[in-house]
């Protein structure tokens, strides 16, 4: 019975692990994407970067529509360095 809990944990925290690492790395790679492409600093404090693990949603809420407008015209640079890294989106929504 215990070493049926136990497998149950050790699975359990592995997965979490590995969705936190994943996380991180996906808001590594947009972060320095977005500090690349030269968004205005102000803006970027004000940036959010979401992402949804079940769905493989990548969601970036800005406050500005300009700047937004600026991030979406460059979307494949940005599916590109995510690729580089063996992570496959189903979708990138800038909000």
């Amino acid at each position: 019975m215990f070493r049926h809990l136990r497998g149950s944990f050790e699975k359990k925290s592995k997965q979490l692990s590995q969705g936190d690492s994943l996380y991180y790395r996906i808001h590594k790679i947009t972060s320095l994407f977005l500090n690349e492409k030269k968004i205005p600093e102000a803006t970027l404090a004000d940036i959010q970067i979401e992402y949804n693990e079940k769905t493989r949603i990548l969601t970036i809420q800005v406050p500005y529509k300009v700047v937004a407008n600026e991030i979406s015209l460059q979307l494949n640079d940005l599916y590109g360095e995510l690729k580089k890294d063996n992570i496959t989106l189903k979708r990138v929504m800038v909000v």
